[in-house]
């Protein structure tokens, strides 16, 4: 075997194992430590790696270093890198690893509907395509509660002349606060609405949005409505909506009558912004995924070797635009304390409501922990929820992690006493489910 064979074998070989040693790091929702096929790649790349030195055909370097291969030798060694590549496609194939992009995308008619719209204002409910889908009845229950400035409240967001003489309670955050997971009439806004007839609550809460969106909100209505008091559902996955700003819902309906929603990032892996074809996004998201940015990449994703290669770029990636939780406690940081400024500004009161995964019950994460060191921090009046819910009976069966009717009755409940408290003495501090700074 020539020496510059070797060295080329023994190359593929050590990159190969190093990919089987890193693959919880290039696949999507791998499990710690070494598993079976890891321990198979890494198998063959050791062997790889290993056959020169057991043919005692090794590199040998000289003086002069190894010498430019014959064109027969660089032949050889091209057939056998390309026959090695060929085996690792195959065992990845048969392993199951999914390829980066759809093989086939599948050609059927679609429409566009609109869900919800997003803009340099915040996110809102589309009115006219939510009632148009109501009435086909392609959408039902809550998904249909919706006014016209695009929040899912039964009520219109407009000023009535007996306002100042009414409480007046403003809820903020994302799918628990629009009431996902519970009957009609049973979300803890609308338990809320029920214990304060004569108050006026207005729900804001737009599903998969974060602190950003609620900030947005606030600002489009706070000057209007004046709330005394706004609620802020904060959840654990806020951390990580607060870095995606550039998030576009895409919604669409196949030719099965399938509805399909899905969230698509307007930036490259490295940050830049993307501007595709609406076309080549809707093809894709009719198939769950998202679009290549170019034809190379698509062709690459292709293969499964080359999709281990794509998601190590995205790790990649996202490490060079610190998605990493310190970065999203930062930026949610910011957000909170011109959420607190602007409420302050309307000589009105911030509650926040820190709503645990149910996961965090038997180990609070990282996530919870952080949420409740910032409300500590900026001196912002909470409730912590851990204590008082029970991830068994008050959530959702899996893979849903909203709230049942137990737990947002539950929350409404809390609520209620706190909101009896603030009304009767102007502040939030003397209710005991509370940290008031």
């Amino acid at each position: 075997m020539n020496r510059a064979l070797a060295v080329c074998l023994s190359a593929i070989g050590l990159a190969i194992a190093l990919a089987g040693i890193g693959m919880d790091y290039l696949l999507p929702n791998a499990s710690p430590g070494l598993s079976l096929p890891q321990l198979l790649v890494i198998a063959l790349g050791i062997a790889i790696a290993a056959l020169p030195w057991l043919m005692k055909t090794g590199p040998r370097w000289t003086s002069k270093g190894v010498g430019l291969p014959t064109v027969k030798t660089a032949a050889k060694a091209i057939i056998i890198t390309l026959l090695t590549l060929l085996a690792l496609e195959i065992a990845l194939s048969v392993w199951g690893i999914a390829t980066y992009f759809p093989s086939h995308l599948h050609d059927k008619d679609f429409k566009v509907i609109s869900y919800e719209i997003c803009d340099e204002r915040g996110c809102r409910l589309n009115y006219e395509g939510i009632v148009e889908l109501c009435a086909r009845g392609e959408l039902s229950g809550r998904k249909c509660k919706v006014n016209r400035q695009g929040y899912a409240d039964s009520q219109d967001f407009l000023v009535q002349a007996d306002y100042a003489q009414r409480q007046r309670i403003l809820a903020l955050g994302d799918s628990f606060t629009q009431g996902f997971s519970a009957d009609l009439g049973k979300s803890f806004i609308e338990v809320l609405e029920a214990r304060f007839p004569k108050a006026v609550i207005w729900n804001a809460g737009i599903t998969t949005t974060g602190t950003k969106q609620a900030l947005d909100a606030y600002k489009e209505l706070a000057r209007a409505l004046r709330p005394e008091l706004t609620l802020l559902g904060f959840y654990m996955n806020d951390f990580a909506d607060n870095i995606a700003r550039d998030r576009v819902g895409i919604q669409l309906q196949d030719s099965d009558g399938k509805l399909i929603f899905r969230a698509y990032f307007q930036h490259d892996r490295w940050g830049n912004p993307l501007d595709l074809p609406a076309e080549l996004v809707y093809a894709y998201a009719l198939n769950g995924a998202n679009p290549p940015t170019s034809e190379l990449e698509r062709l690459v994703g292709l293969t499964r070797l080359g999709s281990l290669g794509l998601r190590l770029l995205d790790g990649i990636g996202e490490s060079l635009q610190d998605r990493s939780l310190p970065r999203q406690a930062e930026l949610t940081r910011q957000l909170l304390i011109e959420l607190r400024d602007a409420v302050e500004r309307q000589d009105g009161q911030l509650l926040v409501i820190v709503m645990p995964r149910d996961t965090d019950f038997a180990a609070p994460s990282q996530e919870y922990g952080l949420a409740i060191e910032l409300l500590d921090e900026l001196r912002i009046a909470y409730m912590p929820l851990l204590s008082r819910l029970d991830p068994q009976r008050d959530y959702a069966q899996p893979p849903d992690g909203h709230w049942n009717n137990s737990g947002h009755q539950k929350v409404g409940a809390l609520l209620s006493e706190c909101l009896a408290v603030f009304f009767s003495r102007g502040t939030l501090a003397d209710c005991e489910h509370i940290s008031a700074p």
